[in-house]
């Protein structure tokens, strides 16, 4: 995949908000589901966009639940990959609706981040209607690709929350198969993820264990290194896999890395299940796809910066598919604003 480093998403605070941004827009009915690349009606996020200028547009969204892959219910603040679903799917809409992209076109995935001003509200149990004030720059043109690079200030009401920013490309399906199978991995031996145990669920924020995506390892050396887990996949899962895929997700490795900060911001300040740790700022970068057939090992450890971060990777055989750099935002804690 084309990228190998993920820009700060402060970087995205250039220009101002329009007034009334929201004007105009609709927070009542889903977009088409094919627009955004979703088979479930129900896992679709926009509900509108208008064209601002030529590459500026107000998108509309609406989050019917607090948390990526279920809801609690229980308010308190909404979970941040919400707003990384949301610009994934934003990118695919605005691609489609305003610069023609065709239907059958591949989206690969270079980098993605968001920086928070303050924790994202839930709605205290009703939907939430955001708006997102986002602006395109062209990065690739040429036959048989489309790339860009979003950048978008996210609102609700009157009220900015924060940044957000992403990078993709669509290619013609040909093109796809050659950036595809570019580098081969090895598929794994037998049973080679029969012996790993998932984690308990409270130890990565959630209630079930069809929702942990990390494992360990019986007997796997422990070192003074980074921690390491095994990525677990179910690939039945309702909103990871909503449609079939040739390859791990995007999504599916910004969760794990999710998971993997809960579980050491978790353990360092004491919290636990009645303390769950959100996200506060996040820059990744995907290197290269991820394999369905093969094992995949994310490790973190703490990393020396004005607060406290992380460096998660999503590593297979002897290539980085993902990396990111991660600020937890723990209820009470300093510097949990964005940069």
């Amino acid at each position: 995949m084309p990228a190998t480093t993920a820009p700060s998403p402060s970087s995205t605070r250039g220009g101002s908000p329009l007034p009334g941004l929201g004007r105009g827009l609709s927070h009542t009915h889903r977009v088409p589901r094919h627009t955004v690349h979703k088979a479930a009606a129900g896992e679709v996020l926009l509900t509108d966009a208008r064209r601002l200028a030529e590459d500026r547009f107000a998108v509309a969204a609406l989050w019917t639940r607090d948390r990526f892959l279920t809801h609690r219910g229980t308010g308190g603040h909404a979970d941040p990959m919400l707003l990384v679903e949301t610009v994934r799917q934003t990118t695919i809409f605005l691609s489609h609706r305003f610069y023609g992209v065709p239907a059958d076109r591949p989206f690969v995935l270079c980098d993605l981040g968001f920086d928070l001003d303050e924790p994202l509200p839930s709605g205290d149990g009703s939907p939430l209607p955001l708006t997102l004030d986002v602006s395109l720059v062209p990065t690739t043109t040429g036959p048989g690709r489309f790339g860009m690079r979003l950048r978008a200030t996210v609102h609700h009401g009157e009220r900015r929350l924060g940044t957000a920013c992403q990078s993709w490309q669509a290619v013609t399906p040909e093109r796809y198969d050659r950036i595809r199978h570019r580098h081969p991995v090895s598929p794994a031996a037998p049973g080679a993820w029969e012996h790993a145990i998932p984690l308990h669920p409270a130890a990565v924020g959630y209630q079930r264990t069809s929702d942990v995506l990390l494992a360990t390892v019986p007997g796997a050396a422990r070192t003074a290194g980074p921690r390491t887990w095994q990525l677990r996949m179910d690939q039945n899962h309702p909103v990871l896999f909503d449609h079939a895929s040739d390859h791990i997700p995007g999504m599916v490795l910004m969760e794990a890395f999710r998971q993997a900060t809960h579980v050491l911001a978790a353990h360092d300040a004491g919290a636990g299940a009645h303390r769950p740790v959100s996200l506060a700022s996040v820059s990744t970068a995907f290197h290269s796809f991820g394999e369905l057939d093969a094992p995949v090992t994310i490790s973190a450890q703490p990393v020396f910066r004005a607060g406290p971060y992380l460096n998660v990777t999503a590593t297979q055989q002897d290539r980085t598919l993902a990396s990111a750099l991660v600020r937890p935002a723990l209820p009470g804690t300093e510097g949990s604003t964005a940069c």
